[in-house]
């Protein structure tokens, strides 16, 4: 069998479409009797190179340079189904919510969630929202339409006009690295990130659905010793979409006990969750 992939989000791995589409693919090349193909932008492949015996397959728009929104939209509907056909794949897999309306060959999409449809602020102006219906109603030409989680599975019944039978459930995996790691790992990166001995991690985005003011508000209502760490790159603006846990940690007095350890590195990230006394993650 020869499946394509859409890969736009390929050079993008710290992402969670960008880590979704990177495991799927590593599972994908250790089955037997399989080829594949991504299909994406060349800027995509120079920052992550595909792995051994993966074809790459470059997409060009007519907005290539000009506007990243019309190319990646371009990409969607019309060049990766078209490359998909050209290849004469029997499947094309687009692994995030972005089905194309029109291809020869089956596509199943993967939907890992409706937050854009279900969330007000981030409906976005209006031409996201019209991004957004277009998805959905591209959603029923899918031969097949994959969520995360049975939470998802609902909203897309509940939102899309497609039936039960196009919609399967298949839960997220755990990536090999993350495991407990070995005393000398965790007493390294102790001791490297200056580390207390028992600490409260979060460790995430801070977009508003992350909910990270809820967690140092519940901070600051508490009598608890253990101080909180908070990793992931800050966010450059306070906004009512992305508010700014620095203000908030000012505001509520928590300097002694919140910390911010910024951007961590995925190799030192089992460690970090090895040492943590409890992770915490409220969205």
């Amino acid at each position: 069998m020869h499946i394509a992939l859409a890969a736009h989000f390929w050079g993008q791995p710290t992402t969670g479409s960008g880590q979704y589409l990177h495991r799927l693919v590593d599972a994908l090349v250790a089955e037997s009797g399989l080829a594949l193909t991504l299909i994406g932008d060349a800027a995509a492949a120079q920052r992550a190179a595909p792995p051994a015996g993966v074809a790459w397959q470059t997409a060009t728009t007519p907005f290539d340079g000009r506007s990243d929104n019309l190319a990646k939209l371009w990409f969607e509907q019309r060049a990766a189904p078209q490359l998909a056909e050209a290849l004469a794949v029997d499947v094309l897999h687009v692994p995030y919510f972005a089905p194309p309306m029109r291809c020869a060959v089956p596509t199943v999409v993967t939907i890992h969630d409706l937050i854009p449809m279900l969330l007000p602020m981030y409906r976005g102006n209006a031409l996201v929202r019209g991004y957004t219906a277009l998805a959905g109603r591209a959603a029923p030409h899918s031969a097949h339409l994959i969520a995360d989680s049975e939470a998802s599975r609902r909203d897309i019944l509940d939102h899309l006009p497609v039936t039960a039978e196009q919609v399967s459930t298949v839960y997220l995996g755990v990536d090999a690295q993350f495991h407990p790691q070995s005393d000398d790992a965790v007493s390294a990166l102790r001791q490297r990130l200056a580390l207390p001995d028992e600490f409260v991690l979060y460790l995430g985005g801070f977009d508003v659905r992350k909910n990270v003011p809820l967690l140092l508000e519940a901070v600051a209502c508490s009598t608890g010793d253990w101080p909180l760490l908070i990793a992931g790159k800050l966010p450059t603006s306070d906004t009512p979409f992305t508010p700014d846990p620095q203000r908030l940690v000012d505001k509520w007095g928590l300097s002694e006990r919140v910390r911010f350890l910024g951007w961590v590195e995925e190799a030192d990230k089992p460690a970090l969750l090895s040492a943590a006394s409890l992770f915490v993650f409220p969205s």
